[in-house]
């Protein structure tokens, strides 16, 4: 550079550094706020967008859980795994396939490890009761299906592990047991259909030492009984032993069946009049507390109330008539125990209900020893029950008859008489009532077992997991035998 143009440009710097200073001071301030406020744009955008995504998510999911509820939506739960086929539309929740196609009239497992039903157009269900061919199913509001013990509304409900409703069975809690009706709802403070009687959470009430088994009674329809054999035991050894006969128990039985579920410590619901084995009601009652009182005997003492049963005041004469007929069958033992000892309501129907199906059952496992039985015994009550209970009468072997003022016999001849009078009995009552008693198959469970999840189905008639086809099959040729 010429030396003259260096000399000029210094000098000419030199006059202007102050105003070159003082214009880059400027450009500064007037510039650098907006880069700086750029540069922080970008994370707080991205913070707020994030922020409006799970509102809208959080949005969409209580469209479909209650307003109270305390637990996760299931929708959430679906939401946070939209990766696997989750979808939500404004029809409601759909689950897409590979394809990218609605899953449609299915279960489906959640990511939650619970099952979901979607619907024939694709629509998961939530919040109502669903049929699918002969099960019943549960859906709660988040769409999950329920299983075990829940609540629709105030009533609770059973559902199976494979989320199928229990219906008309006992079912077991560790070592409770509680009965659901035919529409799965858990019976509470009450008596079962089976005349068992359940506290105000549904287990049952049974006397200490009950014990009970399975059985099978088919008349018009397979329906399992449940006996009460711990407590029916000792009362069958404590009456045989005083001579009553095979069917006189039996017939007592099943009046007890109905009346206490054998169950010597069981109290009338509601009235509270009835108590014990046969609900002693009124001055009936009276004269059994009295009883126990006088032999320093709690009132449920399983012995003391047989013992006042034997020589209870006005019935004295019909028990011990009653108890040493040969009866033509359980059904006729019953029916004259009922009526003229019991002395029940007519209109209650549970004669035909309870119990001759109960009489019959305990007379087949302890004359015949089987756990199933087709029995043809069948009444319209009432209007034809006072008919054949007076008819019963006639029926009876009068030889068979003994009162009290009989010579009593040795213990040989009783031994020889009993065992005539279990045969004869046996044939009178197969012969007369057309019951087929059949071998044992192995005592039954009071609860329909706890099927094991084996395999994932998604039959729209079927629940998800559960392998039923051999049982059925099994029961169909236990029927047919």
């Amino acid at each position: 550079m010429r030396e003259d143009i260096k000399v000029w440009v210094q000098n000419h710097l030199e006059q202007h550094r102050r105003a070159l200073a003082l214009s880059c001071l400027v450009g500064v301030f007037l510039i650098l706020p907006f880069g700086v406020r750029k540069f922080c744009e970008t994370p707080e955008r991205d913070i707020r967008k994030r922020a409006e995504e799970e509102a809208r998510r959080a949005t969409s999911a209580a469209q479909i859980i209650t307003p109270d509820s305390e637990t996760p939506s299931a929708s959430a739960i679906l939401l946070s795994a939209v990766t696997t086929g989750w979808k939500q539309d404004q029809a409601g929740w759909v689950y897409l396939n590979a394809a990218g196609e609605r899953e449609r009239g299915r279960w489906i497992l959640g990511a939650d490890n619970r099952y979901y039903y979607l619907n024939a157009a694709g629509i998961m269900e939530y919040g109502e009761f669903l049929q699918l061919g002969s099960s019943r199913y549960h859906l709660e509001q988040g769409g999950a299906m329920s299983t075990g013990r829940f609540y629709q509304g105030d009533r609770e409900y059973y559902a199976a592990p494979d989320g199928a409703l229990y219906r008309d069975t006992w079912v077991q809690e560790g070592e409770n047991w509680c009965y659901v009706d035919a529409a799965g709802r858990i019976l509470k403070d009450r008596m079962t259909p089976d005349s068992y009687y359940v506290d105000a959470s549904g287990y049952l009430v049974a006397a200490p030492g009950s014990r009970f088994e399975g059985f099978t009674y088919e008349n018009d329809g397979a329906h399992q009984l449940y006996l009460n054999l711990g407590t029916a035991d000792v009362i069958r050894s404590y009456l045989k032993a005083r001579g009553w006969t095979e069917s006189s128990i039996a017939g007592l039985l099943g009046n007890f069946q109905q009346e206490s579920g054998i169950n010597p410590a069981l109290e009338e619901a509601g009235t509270h009049y009835g108590y014990g084995l046969g609900q002693w009601s009124f001055d009936r009652r009276e004269r059994l507390e009295a009883y126990c009182r006088d032999r320093g005997k709690p009132y449920d003492d399983l012995i003391t109330q047989l013992e006042f049963l034997l020589q209870e005041p006005g019935e004295h004469e019909f028990v011990s008539r009653y108890a040493k007929t040969n009866w033509s069958s359980p059904a006729a033992a019953a029916i004259e125990w009922g009526i003229r000892w019991e002395r029940y309501n007519l209109s209650d129907l549970s004669m035909s209900h309870v119990r001759i199906p109960y009489a019959e059952a305990y007379y087949a496992h302890y004359v015949h020893g089987v756990s199933f039985l087709v029995s043809n015994t069948k009444y319209e009550e009432p209007k034809a029950l006072m008919a054949v209970a007076s008819a019963a009468n006639a029926e009876v072997n009068a030889e068979a008859v003994r009162t009290e003022t009989d010579v009593p016999t040795s213990a040989e001849e009783t031994q020889i008489s009993e065992g005539e009078t279990a045969a004869e009995s046996t044939a009178a009552a197969e012969q007369s009532s057309g019951v087929r008693a059949t071998p044992r198959g192995g005592s039954g469970s009071i609860v329909r077992k706890a099927k094991e999840v084996t395999a994932f189905e998604t039959e729209e008639d079927r629940g998800p997991g559960v392998e039923t086809a051999a049982e059925t099959a099994a029961a169909s040729e236990e029927s047919t035998q």
